[in-house]
């Protein structure tokens, strides 16, 4: 065998020996679990929840609403990067407004959070509120499978 052919021929090998190294440690991104949206009761009760909590935070309005089932740990991470220490089946609530975190736990003398996007996260067994967040970027419920809409008082 010529040089050239054994030098490409020990190319290829590496290349390839890096190719499987990089193969085997990547880091796959996480599936979002599928949980199944409950009874139309129980939908009705979230969404009577989270109107209630928009309007305990200024907005008695909301712009839209949806909502869609996950489980805890995972739509904590992959919507607000925060972990938590549970991951139960929950359901999610995002809705669209212009609210005040008047809910908020701030040290005294600092303004309480603004922001236009408010996202509920709800124990799927108990229906009581796990986390919540104020945000002014949009949450891209997305992530976790496909949501559903809310209906929402009309002015």
């Amino acid at each position: 065998m010529s040089r050239k052919k054994i030098l490409i021929l020990g190319c290829a090998i590496a290349l390839a020996a890096v190719f499987a190294y990089a193969a085997g440690n990547a880091r796959s991104t996480p599936t979002a679990p599928t949980v199944d949206l409950p009874r139309s009761a129980e939908v009705a009760r979230y969404r009577a929840n989270a109107l209630a909590f928009a309007a305990a935070n200024g907005e008695t309005r909301p712009a839209d609403a949806n909502i869609v089932g996950s489980r805890r740990e995972f739509a904590n991470v992959a919507l607000f990067g925060s972990e938590v220490d549970s991951d139960q089946e929950v359901f999610v609530v995002r809705l669209h407004g212009h609210f005040v975190g008047y809910q908020a736990s701030v040290p005294p003398g600092q303004p309480l959070p603004t922001g236009s996007v408010l996202t509920l996260v709800f124990d799927a067994n108990t229906h009581g509120l796990t986390d919540w967040a104020l945000q002014k970027r949009e949450v891209e419920l997305q992530r976790l499978g496909t949501p559903q809409p809310l209906e929402v008082p009309r002015p």
